[in-house]
């Protein structure tokens, strides 16, 4: 049987109740009285310290989570502070600190103001996924995404954003994209469908029908035949402007940040090289926004044209765009993993290598490929696989993530898999099913286009393949330059490092890393002094 409980404090009687509230009076002043509550300027020693003290803080956050953790879902709580000990003047002479949870209740109205607008996050699943750095938010979704959003719709003659709009923040801790902005510069080209880009998107529609809509007329037409020029402009020189920063990056930025011997440098030094990284971080990202855009832009013309043409075919020979995209040849981010399934192939042929590469924890390999010569060997050419995509990290825009050479745990847990698996496949002879897959449906989409009416009219079929190559053009430069911001990152990571060592070895940081949780704004700000 479960054990009695215990008994009632004794009642407080009438006259220790009555002393101890004297007591608390004296030692409050003016502030609480017998008779009720009353009001007092706040003590000047009170008035720049905090409300709630770092230790009393983490208490009150550790509650919430308990008080989550207990019922499951996100709770409305009230709590208090008891204040136990004789009350005086000085807050810090109080003995000890009680914090009380009063009530909690289940949170059933969370919603944003409506004033924010609509925010999405689609842009950034992928490249900033989960919980970002709030150095990494503030420069990319804060700066290079509205910057270079802002630059595309200037060119295409679109105007400019109204006063103050943000382009990119973040809520809680991921980043976001003003999306009733970018759907205000949609809405300028006629035959625009608020449905049609939000299911584009991944947008749950919140609305009936259509949404907002801009119909053909002659005045949208007509405002929108100078956007029509200058988009096909911009195709025509966006991937050269691409291929010219690429070939410059290769050639002259990055072997001169690789030259910079960061230990070297004074404090003073550092931080006019913090501004140059900044830049460097706004041109590699801003240049891959920019063909990123062309490249979804091209591809949402394209669509139009494809769903045309797979009316007329029956739902088993429909073609789907990323069967004409496919098996494009030497895209960038396909290299690392060509360069570790080479790798494989070499371990693969040796039994005793195999056995060594697996018979382990992955971040034990380098130690176990030292024994022998053929161990050493192979480590060897793990090192210059490392030093070649060193830049690599499974979230290389968010500079708070270690890159490969760092932290090649992720590329050793690759090499084992694709030496243990029998189901991976050579990346050649995937190259090759994938290039038969786009053959395959060109000779569909060819054979439909030369149907019917459309055998009569070779523009339409000159349109056609015209459109696909642009798009074939663009999603190649975009994952090109995917690579090159990836290097540009890698050497912010670096300059950023160096500065939190120096900032925790001053004693303004309690780990190197810690300058990640800065935004870029207070990182400059206080380079400034």
């Amino acid at each position: 049987p479960p054990p009695p409980p215990p008994p009632p404090p004794p009642p407080f009687s009438s006259r220790r109740r009555h002393t101890r509230c004297a007591r608390w009076s004296r030692g409050l002043g003016d502030v609480y009285k017998r008779q009720g509550v009353g009001q007092a300027p706040l003590p000047q020693k009170w008035r720049e310290r905090p409300v709630l003290d770092d230790a009393l803080l983490k208490r009150l956050v550790k509650l919430g989570h308990s008080a989550e953790a207990v019922f499951g879902y996100p709770q409305d709580i009230e709590w208090a502070v008891a204040k136990l000990g004789s009350w005086a003047e000085d807050r810090e002479t109080a003995v000890e600190e009680g914090l009380v949870l009063l009530q909690s209740r289940p949170l059933t109205s969370l919603r944003f103001d409506l004033e924010l607008g609509q925010w999405t996050s689609f842009n950034y699943r992928e490249i900033l996924p989960g919980f970002a750095s709030p150095l990494s938010i503030s420069m990319s979704a804060e700066h290079d995404y509205g910057r270079a959003l802002s630059e595309f719709f200037e060119r295409l003659g679109m105007g400019q954003p109204r006063p103050g709009v943000v382009w990119g923040r973040s809520f809680f801790g991921r980043p976001y994209t003003n999306m009733t902005e970018l759907k205000h510069f949609a809405a300028i080209v006629p035959g625009y469908q608020e449905r049609a880009l939000d299911q584009t998107l991944g947008i749950e529609p919140t609305y009936e029908g259509d949404g907002k809509t801009t119909p053909w007329t002659p005045r949208t037409v007509l405002r929108a035949l100078p956007i029509l020029f200058n988009l096909n402009r911009q195709y025509r020189i966006g991937w050269k402007w691409a291929k010219e920063y690429r070939d410059r990056f290769l050639q002259e930025i990055e072997p001169q940040f690789d030259r910079v011997n960061l230990a070297a440098l004074s404090d003073d030094e550092l931080g006019s090289w913090m501004q140059r990284i900044f830049d460097l971080h706004w041109q590699a990202n801003g240049t891959a926004i920019q063909v990123t855009l062309l490249s979804v832009q091209s591809q949402d013309e394209f669509e139009p044209m494809l769903d045309q043409l797979n009316r007329r075919l029956p739902s088993a020979a429909r073609i789907a765009e990323g069967d004409l995209i496919t098996g494009l040849s030497d895209v960038g981010t396909a290299r690392p993993t060509r360069g570790l399934w080479d790798l494989a192939l070499q371990v693969r042929a040796d039994r005793d290598l195999a056995q060594v590469v697996l018979g382990g924890a992955p971040e034990a390999l380098p130690q176990r490929l030292q024994n022998t010569a053929p161990r050493r060997a192979l480590w060897s050419k793990i090192e210059t696989f490392l030093e070649q995509y060193r830049y690599m990290a499974w979230a290389d825009e968010d500079l708070a993530t270690a890159r490969w050479d760092e932290d090649p745990t992720f590329a050793f847990s690759m090499l084992q898999s694709y030496v243990a698996s029998e189901d991976v496949k050579d990346p050649d002879r995937l190259l090759a099913d994938q290039r038969s897959i786009r053959h395959e449906a060109e000779r569909r989409a060819s054979e439909a286009l030369s149907q019917g009416w459309r055998r009569w009219w070779p523009l339409g079929r000159r349109a056609f393949y015209k459109k696909l190559e642009l798009v074939r053009r663009y999603v190649w430069w975009r994952e090109e330059l995917r690579v090159i911001s990836a290097k540009a990152f890698y050497q912010c990571r670096r300059f950023f490092l160096e500065l939190g060592r120096r900032w925790a070895a001053s004693g303004l940081l309690s780990e190197p890393d810690e300058i990640f949780l800065l935004r870029w704004d207070t990182i400059q700000g206080a380079l400034q002094g």
